[in-house]
């Protein structure tokens, strides 16, 4: 692809806006992000592949959804003799994926060793 062809065909989109981040109590009593949203805002340049301001006609262009990368939120819960009786997910947490593990593999249909050498029992969104 020749240069002057390519200014035609790549550029980079910038839009001004701002994240609003939540957080939550982890277990170490710290404060960790556990959602993040983007807003944008008005102001949006375009530049070249050069850095360099260009002007397109925005009615060619596909609109691009603002998906930012959700914190990983995984809660172990780790069994040995027993039955979990409850699980608590801290406030502000959505979509947690919750993962029961077990030193032995009474209960799990189909035995999953981890790389720790645990069963895994039960995995499930909330």
């Amino acid at each position: 692809m020749k240069v002057k062809d390519s200014l035609k065909k790549i550029y980079h989109k910038i839009t001004t806006g701002f994240v609003t981040q939540t957080f939550g109590i982890d277990e170490d009593g710290k404060f960790s992000c556990t959602e993040q949203n983007f807003t944008a805002g008005d102001e949006v340049d375009r530049e070249n592949e050069f850095d360099e301001p260009i002007e397109i006609d925005t009615t060619k262009e596909n609109y691009q959804p603002f998906e930012m990368v959700q914190p990983n939120t995984e809660i172990v819960i780790m069994v040995s003799g027993g039955l979990v009786q409850d699980v608590k997910i801290p406030a502000g947490m959505n979509d947690v994926t919750v993962v029961i593990k077990d030193y032995d593999t009474d209960g799990v249909d189909e035995a999953q060793e981890d790389e720790d050498g645990l069963y895994l029992e039960s995995r499930w969104t909330a």
